[in-house]
């Protein structure tokens, strides 16, 4: 009986200590795992590759997403497939996109048809104020923004909305 009794305190003393350190009970860190596992799973299922480039970790609902891919569509697309998930309360997308040089990759040199702007002009086709997220279509793009919820919530599909684009060159 004793043995018994100093199992289950060893086992209480384990779950309150992972609480304690790190600041989630153990439903959260099981409910959390099973986020970041669907989520890789759903990486990978859309392109196999990004399941050695893309590392997923999800902390209290919020999931970071962390690598290296080879087009800004592959970390949007990333981040798209991260908010479809159960669980998903916010998406950190710190995925950087690789930069090849035109020398060292020809492929990867701007096509002349390619034009910066000042401004992107496009159609809103929909809103998700839960997630403060906007699809606006620009001609043949389609683009997914995340905005701030002020001004997400005056917006409604059909809208024409312009916005901005300020680039600062990298020091």
């Amino acid at each position: 009986m004793s043995s018994r009794l100093a199992i289950v305190a060893a086992a209480l003393f384990i779950v309150v200590g992972c609480q304690t350190t790190t600041g989630r009970t153990a439903g959260t860190f099981i409910d959390d795992s099973a986020t970041t596992a669907t989520v890789k799973g759903k990486l990978a299922a859309d392109r196999p590759a990004t399941l050695t480039s893309v590392g997923v970790k999800t902390v209290s609902g919020v999931t970071y997403l962390t690598g290296v891919v080879d087009t800004p569509q592959q970390r949007m697309r990333a981040e798209q497939l991260a908010w479809e998930v159960d669980g998903v309360r916010q998406v950190v997308n710190n995925i950087q996109v690789e930069r090849r040089s035109a020398a060292a990759d020809p492929s990867a040199a701007v096509p002349e048809s390619t034009v910066l702007r000042d401004a992107v002009v496009g159609t809103v086709s929909s809103v998700d104020t839960d997630r403060s997220q906007v699809t606006i279509k620009t001609g043949t793009e389609q683009l997914l923004l995340q905005l701030p919820s002020g001004i997400i919530q005056d917006l409604r599909p059909g809208d024409r909305i312009s916005l901005d684009v300020n680039v600062r060159p990298a020091r």
